[in-house]
């Protein structure tokens, strides 16, 4: 296990200039924009590539990170902090490490489009143990902070998702964890994925928010309490009529961009889908654009 005085070292070696988890959002204003780019790497062969280029915040896959070395000096050479999305509740087939979680902390599929993902027993300390590595591995690759998925099945309808019979506590106790262990290294902000219930025990000890269709489930007041504390909160919606009809539709821009909708002060982008979180990007007042990607 990676300690905390070699990831100093390795962080100050790789790049004098990058952020401690301390500062790392210092002087981002409310409602900056930022991009998410997690299910094809990002092209990024200098920093012309990272776009948009008034974005401050970029996030993307951490395999992404680790198959191709030269994707975070790139963004970090635009300007931008980057976030690295790891799944935090879940082992997917093509996880790097699956073969070190114990069977007995496997748990049921998430189903649907995610047939080759299944839940874990996030109570198992060997499941924290190699959580608390992937964090080691995020600071040794040169992420400024982690965006961990998945860590609301308690609240995935009245049946047991899991197979664990998991509760809101579990995952309010999980994330703590993480969070203590991210700060200790000293280089590592944590954020929030959706979960609202979570919020109000959550927001003292995590550093941001990443919200999904928060205008389209209602949740969006809930995290008001990021705000407040002066902390960022990233939000993507997806319009239907981007999917459907490959541009943003007038009542589509009334429900997603106008109004009062509690995401007051929030950096928000609209996606295409959440099962296509790609290089298309568009902002509200804005025409959309393309992050290019690479195919592999």
């Amino acid at each position: 296990m990676v300690n905390s005085k070699t990831l100093s070292v390795f962080v100050a070696l790789a790049a004098s200039s990058v952020p401690t988890a301390a500062n790392v959002f210092d002087g981002l204003e409310r409602g900056a924009k930022w991009n998410i780019c997690i299910h094809k790497p990002i092209k990024h062969d200098s920093p012309d590539d990272i776009v948009p280029k008034d974005g401050l915040v970029y996030d993307i896959d951490m395999e992404h990170a680790r198959d191709f070395p030269g994707i975070i000096p790139t963004i970090k050479e635009s300007g931008k902090v980057v976030l690295c999305y790891f799944n935090a509740g879940a082992l997917q087939d093509w996880d790097a490490d699956k073969d070190d979680f114990p069977k007995a902390a496997i748990g049921k599929t998430l189903g649907g489009d995610y047939e080759d993902e299944w839940y874990l027993d996030i109570r198992n300390q060997d499941v924290v143990e190699l959580m608390y590595k992937r964090l080691e591995e995020a600071a040794a690759l040169g992420c400024d902070g982690v965006d961990p998925d998945n860590v609301d099945a308690w609240a995935q309808g009245d049946e047991d998702a899991t197979g664990f019979g998991l509760t809101q506590q579990d995952y309010t106790d999980y994330l703590i964890k993480l969070a203590q262990f991210a700060h200790d290294s000293g280089s590592l902000v944590i954020g929030q994925k959706n979960a609202p219930a979570m919020a109000p025990a959550l927001v003292e000890t995590l550093d941001f928010a990443v919200l999904e269709s928060c205008r389209e489930w209602d949740f969006c007041e809930d995290f008001q309490v990021y705000v407040e504390a002066g902390k960022p909160v990233f939000q993507i919606e997806y319009p239907v009529s981007i999917m459907e009809q490959g541009e943003l539709s007038p009542e589509d821009y009334r429900k997603h961009c106008q109004g009062d909708a509690g995401d007051a002060g929030f950096s928000k982008v609209l996606k295409r889908a959440s099962a296509q979180l790609d290089g298309w990007t568009q902002y509200c007042d804005e025409e959309p654009f393309e992050q290019a990607v690479i195919d592999w």
